[in-house]
C-alpha cells in the first residue's frame, strides 16, 4: 500500500508540473511615455499648488501572457 501511495504521488507531481508549465495568464496594463508625475512633493504642512504639464506623452495599452517561463506574446496598442 505504501508503494502504491508513493507511485501515485510521483504521478500527481509529474502531471501537475506539466500542467503548470502550460498555464498562461493574460495581463493588461497601460503605459505613458511622458513620465509625468500625478502627485507633487511639498514641505510638511504645505500644499502643492502647481499642476502637471498639459502633455503627458503618448499612451499605450500592453497585453501580454504570463507563465512560469516568463512573459510571452506582448502586444502594444
Amino acid at each position: 500500500m505504501k508503494r502504491l501511495r508513493q507511485e501515485f504521488g510521483e504521478q500527481i507531481r509529474a502531471v501537475s508540473q506539466t500542467l503548470a508549465q502550460r498555464f498562461k495568464f493574460i495581463d493588461e496594463f497601460g503605459v505613458h511615455v511622458g513620465m509625468t508625475r500625478w502627485h507633487g512633493r511639498a514641505v510638511p504642512g504645505r500644499r502643492v499648488v502647481e499642476s502637471p504639464p498639459g502633455f503627458s506623452g503618448t499612451h499605450y495599452t500592453v497585453v501580454a501572457t504570463l507563465g512560469l517561463t516568463g512573459i510571452a506574446v506582448p502586444w502594444m496598442f
